[in-house]
């Protein structure tokens, strides 16, 4: 099996309570602990914790080690890793868009065209369609 298959294959496992262990085991710089999983993410159970590992260790996506679980392999998919914080990369094409929204507006010509206009809506647009995406890839739909 190729590697692009090995990370679709992987990348189905990821959704759910597994896609929110897997971004805590990321985000830490030290191994975790099934104990330390189970009360940051709420879960009702140990047992349950550890189903969520045991299909990621299954995938090869993290690995055991002394003190807890470590990521092994890093699948992002729509995410920028910055320090421990997942970032999702629509918050930079936000920043971007919004960017042009308050130099369309600071930058006001003095008169109006409808290209101006134009222009404002389709940078309006774009940033309210990063903004939804951001908001969705940031809460893990």
């Amino acid at each position: 099996m190729t590697d692009s298959n090995t990370d679709k294959k992987s990348g189905e496992v990821l959704h759910g309570k597994t896609l929110l262990v897997y971004r805590f085991i990321i985000s830490k710089n030290e191994p975790v602990g099934v104990r330390e999983i189970q009360r940051k993410l709420k879960f009702s159970s140990f047992s349950l914790a550890q189903y969520h590992i045991d299909k990621l260790k299954n995938e090869d996506l993290i690995k055991e080690e002394t003190g807890g679980y470590i990521a092994d392999k890093v699948i992002l998919k729509n995410l920028v890793r910055f320090r421990s914080m997942l970032i999702p990369r629509f918050f930079f094409y936000l920043i971007f868009t919004f960017g042009f929204i308050v130099e369309l507006t600071v930058l006001l010509p003095p008169i109006i065209t409808k290209e101006y206009l134009v222009a404002v809506m389709f940078t309006l647009a774009a940033s309210v369609a990063f903004g939804i995406e951001t908001y969705k890839n940031w809460r893990g739909f």
